[in-house]
């Protein structure tokens, strides 16, 4: 009994120590969570919130439930909810091997050799070696012609309305293209060298489309680099300059590839040579010819595999990736991402979402035209909660507070940590969260919260959704009351 008591105040103390927001009943839920709203930096700020019941739908609380706001990378719920529900979990990415010819007796391909793009989001270093090698088990030794990308799967729209220019070289910005690689990025290492030499640089999975311009020198205590992309026409150039001490650890960025389909024949040139397969000709866009033979297709991981890596990480370009592929398969290729948000609309009205005043210009919530409300997302949530075949996968592919992806550095150490499965979303003067909170009576609910206007308050804001989020967690609702009677 002694045990039990020591450690039952443990327990207590714990929960003082942690978190600043005390227990919510049902009836202080809603004054605690008007509280918080009304503080700052959100009592200047738009807010839009809706907290649902998972199991009977019903809003526990609503602030502006229907206000249509800015939801920032929230907007990737839509997203993946809808690839998930109309493309299946186990749909796969497709990339095509065609040639003019089948290789002779020696593996020669006499012509070109095509790669044709299905928009797979996914294909890092490894991919392209295994496809390389793939195609050198299947005996193709060498390729007299050029290498040629077919990126028609998709249009030429690289990137949504209103992102930002070609010029931030930073990777939430990668162009979208159907043949790419490493999500159309590169990683960039740096690594001191001798005191008063250039460091060394390193660029990860393929440097065969980058020239380097390091005019960085090793000295010092610390680091001050810059690292920057720049496009010169024809490859992109890597721009390293500052210091880095003698006895600093290897230091690593990333950057977006301007020209994403060059870099992935780049990407596959380099596969090729390392397999000894030998390409003659250049590399070059093009259509894959109607006579053309099918050599071999790749197919991706599992659609669920890629969308928990998407919303985990907030990756931008796969979710714009995946939105084109729902245009191209509903409505045929080329997808455009207008095609996909009319699928997606369409799926929405389905669920009984009203659609009135969604506007949806990409997929990733990047573009500050999107708009959307806290009353939709929740529902949406709460959509895909009840259904079998989407919602372990969906879940799954949520950050999980306080422990991985873009919440591994919120809610670190309160009540909401483990207990809140959401998407994080952030955009200039916007902050939001969406997805399931467990409650202390063990019951889950569908929770949205959108905030715009913030300006330069993003980060207090964002704390401030924390406290929304320690809220829910710590309330205590009573079960539902059971639907009357026929005719009662």
């Amino acid at each position: 009994a002694t045990v039990l008591a020591v450690a039952a105040a443990l327990l207590v103390l714990s929960g003082t120590a942690r978190s600043a927001v005390t227990p919510a009943s049902d009836h202080a839920l809603p004054a605690e969570l008007r509280r918080i709203l009304a503080s700052q930096p959100l009592a200047k700020a738009n807010a839009s919130v809706q907290v649902l019941d998972a199991e009977s739908g019903a809003s526990i609380y609503a602030h502006n439930p229907d206000l249509m706001l800015k939801p920032a990378s929230n907007l990737k719920l839509v997203t993946s909810a809808a690839a998930l529900s109309l493309l299946r979990p186990e749909y796969t990415f497709r990339t095509w091997f065609y040639a003019t010819a089948a290789p002779d007796a020696d593996g020669v391909i006499h012509g070109d050799l095509y790669i044709k793009g299905g928009g797979s989001p996914g294909l890092v270093g490894e991919d392209w070696w295994l496809m390389a090698r793939r195609l050198r088990a299947l005996g193709v030794a060498r390729v007299e012609g050029g290498l040629v990308g077919d990126d028609t799967f998709f249009d030429d729209v690289e990137r949504g309305p209103r992102w930002p220019s070609s010029s931030v070289d930073n990777p939430y910005n990668a162009p979208v293209s159907a043949l790419s690689c490493f999500y159309n990025a590169v990683a960039v290492t740096v690594r001191p060298g001798a005191p008063g030499a250039r460091p060394f640089v390193f660029l990860e999975p393929f440097d065969g489309f980058f020239d380097v311009s390091n005019t960085a020198v090793t000295s010092g205590r610390g680091r001050s680099l810059r690292v920057s992309r720049t496009w010169n026409g024809k490859r992109n150039v890597i721009q390293v300059s500052g210091r880095i001490g003698p006895g600093e650890q290897p230091w690593t960025t990333y950057k977006n590839v301007e020209n994403p389909t060059l870099y992935a024949l780049h990407a596959f040139r380099e596969a090729a040579a390392r397999e000894h397969i030998e390409i003659t000709g250049e590399s070059r866009r093009g259509v894959v010819p109607k006579d053309a033979r099918l050599i071999w297709t790749h197919e991706s991981r599992p659609l669920s595999h890629l969308i928990h890596d998407m919303n985990k990480e907030s990756n931008n370009f796969m979710a714009e990736s995946v939105l084109k592929t729902i245009g191209a398969e509903l409505s045929g290729a080329p997808g455009t991402s207008a095609a996909g948000a009319a699928a997606v609309r369409s799926w929405l009205r389905t669920l009984g979402v009203k659609t009135d005043g969604i506007v949806m210009v990409d997929g990733s919530g990047l573009s500050p035209e999107n708009r959307i409300s806290s009353d939709a997302l929740a529902r949406i949530l709460l959509a895909v909660h009840d259904d079998f075949q989407a919602e372990p996968e969906f879940v799954a592919s949520l950050p999980v507070g306080g422990i991985d992806g873009t919440l591994d550095g919120r809610m670190v150490e309160t009540p909401a940590a483990r207990h809140i499965r959401a998407k994080t979303g952030y955009i200039r003067g916007v902050t939001a969260l969406s997805g399931y909170a467990l409650n202390a009576s063990g019951k889950r609910l569908v929770f949205s919260v959108i905030v715009n206007g913030l300006g330069d308050r993003v980060w207090e804001g964002s704390r401030s959704v924390d406290r929304i989020c320690e809220a829910l967690v710590q309330a205590s609702l009573p079960e539902p009351a059971p639907p009357a009677a026929p005719g009662g």
